[in-house]
């Protein structure tokens, strides 16, 4: 907030107030800040793109490759052979089989996943602006059904072979740059229950934020960031607590949101000068004098 408003005022009074108001230890904090973030934003233009690269190429002996087909995903091993995997979105789920060296095999699951999706939709269960426990239930009856109906139809045999699982998403991108993620639940009746449950908790702990269409930027137009930032701080922990749940090792979980969180922090800093800057303008400090005012009152 100090160095936005720092940047408003024209270059002889900024100059006059570094010299007049700021002490030497507050001078050199906002110079080693100042020298921090553009260390930070010159590594991410040089350095972003091939760390990004570079993860595609973390998975050894194994290479993803296109099917030619949307919703089958190909995967050539180094021994030759080539898999197939079907998977789809079904409103905040993604299902996805096992894979298969036979390509009919997956086509035949693809239409399996595009019947299940087909019915849900159908169903016309809107979650975009309320989560009502209504809601919520209707979601979950209409998903279980299509579920249930269609791997009732492949018989045991093709069950085990098909392998279906799913998992779920939440919004998250104002404070680790991507949505969160539950893991993975096999589509019995078991697996569908908690993987159902473990979204609905990571929903509702949500549920204080805005739940419209918004990106990481947008979602300050209707928060606060230390509401947002509250908010973090319960979903976070709900986060770690679905993964316990599922069995999953919890501080795993946390490395994982940490090494999240500090990867996105420039951007999430950012983000929040850009609010604040917008708020002391709406505010009323437009002019010099108010601008001065403000630094004074920080320092």
């Amino acid at each position: 907030q100090l160095y936005a408003l720092m940047q408003r005022l024209p270059s002889r009074m900024r100059q006059s107030m570094l010299a007049e108001r700021f002490s030497q230890a507050q001078r050199l904090a906002l110079e080693r800040w100042i020298i921090a973030q553009k260390a930070l934003e010159n590594k991410r233009s040089r350095g972003g793109a091939p760390a990004a690269r570079s993860s595609t190429k973390a998975r050894p002996g194994r290479q993803p490759g296109r099917s030619g087909v949307s919703g089958l995903h190909l995967h050539r091993r180094k021994v030759g052979k080539s898999f197939y995997r079907a998977s789809v979105v079904v409103g905040p789920f993604r299902l996805s089989t096992g894979f298969t060296t036979k390509l009919d095999k997956a086509r035949d699951f693809l239409e399996v996943l595009l019947r299940i999706r087909s019915k849900v939709s159908d169903a016309k269960v809107c979650l975009a602006s309320s989560l009502a426990s209504k809601e919520l239930e209707q979601l979950k009856v209409c998903f279980k059904t299509a579920v249930k109906e269609e791997m009732a139809q492949l018989g045991a045999a093709g069950r085990r072979e098909m392998q279906l699982n799913f998992y779920a998403k939440v919004p998250a991108n104002y404070w680790i740059g991507k949505a969160l993620s539950t893991p993975h639940f096999s589509a019995t009746d078991g697996g569908l229950e908690q993987g159902f449950e473990a979204w609905k908790s990571l929903t509702l702990a949500r549920a204080a934020i805005f739940p419209g269409r918004t990106n990481r930027y947008t979602i300050l137009q209707h928060h606060q960031p230390e509401d947002l930032e509250a908010a973090w701080g319960r979903l976070r922990q709900k986060h770690i607590d679905v993964w316990r749940a599922a069995g999953r090792c919890p501080t795993e979980a946390a490395a994982r949101l940490a090494a999240l969180e500090a990867k996105h922090h420039p951007y999430h800093e950012r983000m929040q000068r850009r609010w604040m800057t917008a708020a002391s303008r709406n505010s009323g400090i437009t002019d010099d004098a108010g601008t001065q005012q403000a630094i004074e009152s920080i320092l």
